[in-house]
């Protein structure tokens, strides 16, 4: 690995700006070719070894460590009563890999198609495919495992997946499932939604058991530096590996421009800056062939607007001269919203909410991690189910389906007429949703309790008990958002974060679907054998704390509205801000992955992903 020399000049044939999981494969891939000469830069530290980052016990203890987390916090939502709202971004070698929830979570076909309808060619589930395998290799669940988890079917897990799989990253499923797990998949398949196919499969629907990114002869996390920057492929001389670097701006030679069919602007190198003690000032790093940003769907806008690339009125703004003027970048921000809803378990049920001193938490892992290089068993005993639109007792129609989405677009609370990249994206999730019968929703069991706060908080916060009863969680993830946020530079230095609205429910329909899956989640609460495990109702606590009178009137509907709206945060999968889109409908990179204007410079990162689909954001960054 090699460090800044500031006495010589450095020319490289790919610079890759970002460490993070898109960065770190596709460093690993292009210098497969010994006679590619690649530049790995990265922001944050190497914490490949670092107990805290690989014990899956300490994950919680992360978040909001500058050290390990850039810590974004939202503009105030109106719609969440003004509340700011988390989002956690990696801050290391690895980037969000390394501080993730360790969940496996795939996309489904026809998502992942409606790319390819969307105006980019060759973008289809039977292309990606093949990367999907080439990433991970998932190890068999035990017998006890299957059987808790009701995988002695066939159906939630298929040995011929795992067959094609030849992948870097290790993904397993732990042996500390419970009575919990196995009522959920008995509760929903009384309710008509047991268990389905493989969740790696190209079409999951009903309750399943995904795998996590832990490695099953350790139980330490497996994330993208551990699988892909081994110590031989360290040991490569055409890779470079800059970490604790600030990248400033993307070099940029050439005349303002909007036509990016004939621009003459190129992408020659980056500005850097070193974080590393003793090391101080800037420096220029040079690229033969080409820049390509993996800064994060927050950092890559920010560095492009630094750079001169983007909206005219917001370069303007903070006196960067514009280079090539893109009205798209940092817009049509998405995000996965997350609710969660806290129930009261009985005495005796299993929750991880008994686990409250978290330091004599951390003291043991540690000595266990010094002791034997590895973790005691895990606490990622999650289970999920994938369902359409539902309402309290189940599924909307297809008719139902429609005209929820019809009364919705025509009021939503943006008053302007949407463009036309924002019509199209209207028009495919409803078709997605409602004529292709698509799950709208992810339904998660949480082992313990997730409250967001009303004041400006991290994960660390939400996670953490505080209350003297204990709680399972069910969480609702919106898999196909409509609402729309942007990201833009606060100021023209790269110190100051870019500022992140959201727009969480800006458009009515996700509102209304996330609400509706509260209420079939306050049913499922009530149906044997789940039921079991929470204290009766007469008794019981919720956090929020509403319990609904019914489940099919008005009023229930209101009160599941109001559920969202105090309890709504990030599932941590911000994508968009860069998307790959015909640049008249909102695009910023094309079908190659080249910013429109400046054909040497490239976006592979969660920034390009629209629209988005169900899956967490690093399984289609493993893809280059």
């Amino acid at each position: 690995m090699g460090s800044i020399d500031r006495n010589e000049a450095a020319v490289f044939d790919y610079i890759v700006a970002g460490g993070g999981t898109a960065g770190v494969v596709t460093a690993a891939r292009l210098t497969e070719d010994p006679n590619i000469n690649v530049l790995l830069i990265e922001a944050g530290a190497d914490r490949s070894k670092d107990p805290a980052v690989l014990l899956p016990g300490m994950l919680t203890q992360l978040y909001g460590k500058q050290e390990y987390d850039w810590s974004f916090h939202s503009e105030p939502q109106p719609q969440l009563y003004n509340r700011t709202i988390h989002q956690p971004r990696g801050r290391m070698l690895g980037g969000s890999s390394g501080i993730n929830f360790m969940m496996a979570v795939f996309p489904n076909r026809k998502g992942i198609d409606a790319w390819e309808t969307l105006g980019n060619e060759g973008w289809c589930y039977d292309t990606l495919e093949p990367y999907y395998r080439k990433f991970s290799k998932t190890q068999a669940p035990s017998a006890a495992t299957a059987a808790i988890c009701r995988m002695t079917t066939g159906k939630s897990y298929d040995p011929a997946i795992t067959e094609a799989e030849t992948g870097p990253v290790q993904m397993s499923f732990v042996d500390n499932f419970s009575a919990n797990n196995s009522a959920w998949f008995d509760t929903l398949e009384k309710m008509g939604m047991g268990p389905g196919t493989d969740f790696r499969s190209d079409d999951t629907r009903g309750a399943y058991q995904y795998a996590s990114s832990i490695d099953s002869k350790t139980h330490t996390r497996s994330f993208a530096t551990t699988a892909y920057l081994t110590e031989k492929v360290r040991a490569r001389p055409n890779l470079t590996i800059w970490t604790e670097t600030v990248m400033t701006k993307i070099l940029l030679e050439g005349r303002e421009s909007t036509d990016s069919s004939n621009s003459t602007t190129v992408a020659t190198g980056v500005r850097v800056r070193s974080d590393k003690p003793g090391e101080t000032g800037e420096r220029d790093v040079l690229a033969r062939a080409e820049v390509i940003l993996a800064a994060g769907a927050l950092h890559t806008p920010q560095l492009l607007e630094l750079s001169g690339i983007g909206r005219r009125s917001v370069l303007e703004r903070h006196g960067t001269p514009v280079v090539v003027e893109n009205e798209n970048v940092g817009e049509h921000v998405q995000d996965h919203p997350l609710v969660p809803g806290n129930f009261e378990v009985a005495e005796g049920a299993t929750s991880t909410d008994v686990f409250r001193d978290a330091s004599q938490i951390e003291t043991t892992l540690r000595q266990h991690f010094q002791a034997n290089g590895s973790s005691p068993q895990n606490y990622n005993v999650y289970s999920g189910a994938y369902v359409p639109v539902v309402d309290a007792d189940g599924p909307l129609s297809i008719e139902a389906r429609e005209a929820l989405f019809d009364k919705c677009l025509s009021q939503q609370v943006s008053e302007a007429a949407p463009s036309a990249g924002v019509a199209e994206l209207r028009n495919t999730v409803k078709d997605l949703l409602c004529r292709q019968d698509q799950p709208a929703t992810q339904l998660v069991l949480f082992p313990g309790r997730i409250e967001p706060t009303t004041r400006p908080a991290t994960v660390t916060d939400y996670v953490t008990p505080v209350q003297p009863e204990n709680y399972l969680t069910f969480l609702t993830c919106l898999g196909h958002p409509l609402s729309l946020g942007t990201v833009h530079i606060a100021s023209d230095k790269v110190e100051d974060l870019p500022l992140w609205d959201p727009c969480y429910q800006a458009e009515s329909i996700d509102l209304e679907i996330v609400s509706r899956a509260q209420r079939f989640l306050h049913n499922f609460a009530k149906q044997e054998p789940f039921a079991s495990l929470l204290k009766p109702l007469a008794q019981q606590k919720r956090m929020p704390n509403i319990i609904f009178r019914s489940t099919d009137d008005d009023d229930s509907l209101e009160q599941a509205r109001e559920v969202v709206r105090l309890s709504q945060m990030s599932n941590f999968h911000v994508c968009g801000s860069c998307a790959m889109r015909p640049k008249d409908k909102g695009g910023v990179v094309d079908s190659r992955l080249r910013v429109y204007g400046v054909p040497n410079l490239r976006i592979i990162d969660a920034s390009i992903f629209s629209p988005w689909c169900r899956s967490a954001t690093s399984r289609r960054q493993s893809m280059p």
